[in-house]
């Protein structure tokens, strides 16, 4: 029989609150009652209605991630509505439908176990910090740094990798296809044959690509679906998802990405890479601080929640920029998009270097494997990601200029984004609900052939559009500059000089080079690139004679990077006779990719979100250009506006009005591109974008989150818009009453029986019930053990409060995992009948006397939780003797935390939901309504010259007093 000093809780009675749960499914229902806190919650937060985002863990306890499979989650509810405006029809239906996303919500955030970012300041780390020096300190932090600047070096390496894969499958796939049409090329007449043989390989290709793409995130990791950016967002709020950062994802992401991109889906990397960028870090991180234990005493630092979330901040951050080519950009994303929890220090200067870095080992590899030996004479920093040309070539501020007048313009491109954006958002939460019936995360082979479906319709439409496009001839630049080229060449095997024309031979060669930058000479730098290779890179006949273009092919028969690179920059050279693309081809370029990105998000592979909405905006920007170039021909304008910066400026709308970035998506479009000049237009078309899609829905990743059911707390108005319920609840109302708690040494029979049957992440420690810690139950540091005082007793009846909850004098609070890991390693544990050496029996555990020792032992507590799934698995490793169950203690007061964060009962509950966002809190423990007060501080005297004069004051009357 259990100790008195274990208060588990009784299992409720069914039905009996005021506010009783509605019926979920059976299995669900049975793990939700099993914990009274979450059923309380589940009921009273059903009851009012509160909006999704409510901190359905904000008070009490957490749960472990074997309490509730993640995957059950979507098997609850299919109806809820993800995003604002999720209801539809009457205000009845409305209210229904979104109580249902309330429930859903508050059923599936029991999957999540939420992190901990609050500082341990108990006895024994109190201990090892008190034995730091300042050298250790010092070599502490350049290891941070030195860990930044590495995170960036591997994620340059890795993206030089997928790069390079990338690239050689494309063109394997490609390629083959390609010289196929140009050898039927000289034929105008399209045959049958011509269209299946050539349409048969792609297929086949695509297929056998998207096959093992989908293979490995269904059998190998799920997790490795999609971009990762919202569950890295929701883990940077401080909730654990098991399995997101495991090297399995991380093979799984990239072996997907590259799979998925070379097949030709609408998606792009730039997303999964940010996903790739907090692995690496993760993983990076642990290896330092395991590898280099001996030379970094103090290296279990790096493994706690804080460190770990800083680190994998800057792995995003890192990700980003090494996709981008965007240093600045980079690290913007994560500061706006990724963490909650911003520190200057940790995470933007560490970031800055990271992202540095990165950008400068991919720039080298790429320069490297390019022309290794032009290496030290290249010119770094003239290639863009997006980029066609080199920035020198082309004069990179001469171009993309704009008007006074084209600003309202901007605004309306802006606004129409932001529709955009909505509407993608909309129709991708169908789709979503849709795949979590028909084919959920279960039904792997299902997931497979969905991806394999996808493939094969994109490759489908894109082929069929292309055979049936429109021939248009080449542009005359191009056809001077081939003659010219032939001309040269034919000259040079004869040994023959062609004449110089004697008139304007200046002009002539400008208009030599003008022509080769104009259709993407300034892209092969390197040289030995004729206007035939141009030609073949840019304008291939495909379906169509041999001395014409594909009008539909030039975009859909091309990588979808690539697409986006010709509708940005082609021909932005000479605006006098610019390259304009067909009006028939941009529209339908808009509605296949907006389709086939709709689609595709969400499906089970690696998919990216950046690039295929900065195309669809591209297109949808290049047609706005046009109209009003047209508008403005009509009028006589003198000057002719710039179809580039419409491209341009439509791809940052559609893709704010998709993600709700703003600062982040300015910067990386500008880095990409090279549009420094349009500043001021993106400025004011990634507001209005946001404006009007924030008017409509959530943004496609906060959305995901949403469906998900992550307890992801959102930053709210402090004016309580967003969430106005928090500030008409008080603490109480939501509060746990009954609580699962531990003395100071309770027996070890106890806190297995405890760990059993309660699946709480935290356990509150108390002293005896009603009765108030005498002076002697304290812990002697020096001796290492302390007297059990009256905490080893059953104390007398618990007193209640007015609404019957328990009162407890808390010592502090201990966490599940340090419970079981200390179970495993018999740390703290003690037989209270043994000798201590001075003939007394012992009181507590003794401390280890070594700096070394106290820091491996607290190394052990927070060792990640591995084979340790229960606590059967912790006693099975402990190896106990028989009779040592019902006899040993174990001594708590060392290893918790004695000064947990606290709130009154009648605070506002916004108050509680500000602390959790704020302070990155797992667990928040309600005191009475007037608390006793001891004394104040303010501002002043937590500075560091006060905290430093009193230490000093300190030191000094010590000194005195041993003297």
């Amino acid at each position: 029989m259990s100790s008195p000093n274990a208060s588990v809780p009784p299992p409720p009675p069914p039905s009996s609150s005021p506010h009783a749960a509605p019926h979920y499914d059976s299995d669900r229902a049975l793990a939700l009652h099993s914990v009274d806190l979450d059923l309380e919650m589940t009921s009273l937060n059903g009851h009012m209605g509160i909006n999704s985002s409510s901190p359905s863990m904000s008070v009490g306890v957490g749960f472990q991630d074997g309490d509730l499979p993640r995957t059950s989650a979507a098997a609850v509810s299919h109806g809820s509505a993800a995003g604002r405006g999720g209801g539809g029809g009457g205000g009845g239906s409305s209210w229904r439908a979104f109580d249902a996303a309330n429930n859903f919500a508050l059923i599936a955030s029991t999957a999540y176990e939420s992190l901990d970012y609050d500082p341990t300041d108990g006895d024994m780390e109190r201990e090892v910090k008190r034995r730091r020096s300042k050298a250790s300190l010092k070599s502490m932090d350049v290891t941070r740094w030195a860990i930044a600047a590495a995170i960036g070096v591997a994620m340059g390496t890795v993206a030089f990798i997928v790069d390079f894969l990338i690239a050689t499958l494309s063109a394997a796939r490609f390629d083959t296809v390609l010289a196929q049409l140009d050898d039927n090329a000289v034929n105008s007449q399209k045959t049958p044959k011509l269209f299946f043989l050539p349409f048969l390989a792609i297929l086949t290709t695509t297929a056998g690509l998207s096959l093992v793409a989908a293979v490995l995130v269904s059998y190998v990791e799920p997790l490795a679906a999609g971009s990762g950016i919202p569950e890295l967002k929701t883990y940077l709020n401080g909730v654990n998802i098991k399995g997101l950062l495991s090297v399995k994802a991380l093979v799984a992401k990239l072996g997907s990405l590259i799979l998925v991109v070379s097949a030709g889906i609408v998606a792009g990397k730039e997303g999964p890479f940010v996903h790739a960028g907090g692995i690496v870090a993760g993983a990076l991180t642990n290896w330092i601080s395991r590898a280099f234990s001996r030379k970094l005493p103090f290296s279990h630092y790096l493994r706690n929640d804080t460190a770990r979330r800083d680190f994998i901040a800057i792995g995003t951050a890192a990700g980003c920029a090494v996709a981008f080519g965007a240093p600045i950009g980079g690290m913007l994303f994560t500061v706006e998009e990724g963490v909650s929890f911003f520190s200057q220090r940790a995470i933007l200067w560490r970031g800055f270097l990271a992202t540095c870095s990165g950008v400068i080992v991919f720039h080298w590899l790429h320069m490297l494997y390019e022309s290794p030996e032009k290496f030290l004479s290249s010119k770094m920093g003239v290639h863009r990601d997006f980029g066609l040309y080199s920035d020198d070539v082309v004069g990179i501020s001469k171009q993309f200029w704009w008007y006074a007048w084209e600003l309202p313009l901007f605004a309306s491109i802006g606004a129409v984004g932001g529709l955009i954006g909505a509407t993608f958002v909309r129709l991708n939460v169908m789709l979503t609900r849709w795949r979590r019936n028909v084919v959920p995360e279960g039904r792997k082979m299902w997931r497979v052939a969905e991806v394999v479906s996808v493939a094969m319709a994109t490759v489908s439409i894109c082929f069929v559009i292309t055979y049936a496009s429109p021939c248009r001839p080449l542009p005359s630049p191009l056809v001077r500059q081939i003659l010219f080229d032939v001309a040269k060449s034919n000259a040079s095997s004869v040994n023959v000089t062609l004449p110089t024309p004697p008139q304007r031979p200046e002009a002539m060669e400008r208009r030599e080079t003008e022509d080769r930058i104009f259709f993407g000479g300034g892209m092969y730098e390197s040289g030995g690139v004729t206007a035939i290779d141009i030609k073949k890179a840019h304008f291939r006949p495909m379906f169509c004679p041999n001395d014409t273009y594909s009008v539909y092919g030039q975009i859909f028969f091309t990588p979808l990077s690539d697409s986006l690179k010709l509708l940005i920059h082609l021909g932005e050279m000479l605006p006098e006779s610019r390259f304009e693309f067909d009006p028939g081809a941009l529209v339908l370029y808009f509605l296949v990719n907006f389709v086939l990105m709709t689609w595709t998000y969400g499906i089970g592979a690696a998919t990216g979100l950046f690039v295929p909405t900065l195309a669809v905006g591209a297109a949808y920007g290049q047609l706005v250009g046009l109209l009003v170039d047209a508008i403005v021909s009509s009028t006589n304008f003198a000057s002719k506006v710039d179809l580039h910066s419409y491209a341009v400026v439509g791809a940052a709308a559609v893709l704010g009005g998709s993600t709700r970035m703003t600062i982040s998506i300015t910067v990386l479009v500008m880095e990409t591109t090279g549009a420094l000049q349009l500043l001021v237009p993106l400025m004011l078309t990634v507001l209005c974008a946001k404006a009007v899609g924030d008017s409509l829905t959530l943004g496609i990743y906060d959305t995901h989150i949403r469906l998900k059911g992550a307890p992801y707390l959102e930053e709210h108005d402090p004016m309580g818009h967003g969430y106005p319920e928090a500030d008409q609840l008080t603490v109480s109302d939501v509060m746990a009453g009954s609580l699962c708690t531990l003395p100071p040494t309770p027996l070890l029979r106890d806190v297995t029986s405890l760990l059993g049957s309660c699946r709480h992440g935290a356990f509150a420690v108390v002293d005896a019930q009603g009765e108030r810690a005498s002076d002697d139950d304290t812990f002697d540091r020096d001796r290492g053990s302390g007297s059990l005082g009256p905490s080893s007793r059953p104390g007398r009846p618990a007193r209640r409060t007015q609404s019957g909850n328990m009162q407890h004098r808390m010592c502090g609070s201990v966490l599940r995992s340090h419970l079981l890991h200390m179970i495993e390693k018999r740390i703290g544990v003690f037989d209270p009948e043994a000798d201590d050496g001075t003939g007394r029996n012992m009181a507590g555990f003794p401390w280890p006397t070594t700096t070394s020792g106290l820091v491996e032992m607290l190394g052990q507590l927070d060792a990640p939780m591995t084979k340790l799934r229960d606590v059967n698995a912790a006693l099975d490793a402990a190896r106990l003797q028989p009779g040592e169950l019902e006899r040993l203690r174990i001594d708590l007061r060392p290893f918790l935390q004695p000064h947990p964060m606290l709130v009154a009962a009648d605070a506002p509950l916004s108050r509680a939901y500000r602390l959790f966002r704020t302070m990155g809190l797992r667990h928040l423990y309600v005191t009475e309504k007037k608390p006793v007060i001891v004394g104040v501080l303010t501002r002043k005297d937590v500075m560091e010259a006060a905290g430093r004069k009193k230490w000093d004051e300190l030191h000094d009357a010590n000194a005195i007093c041993s003297y």
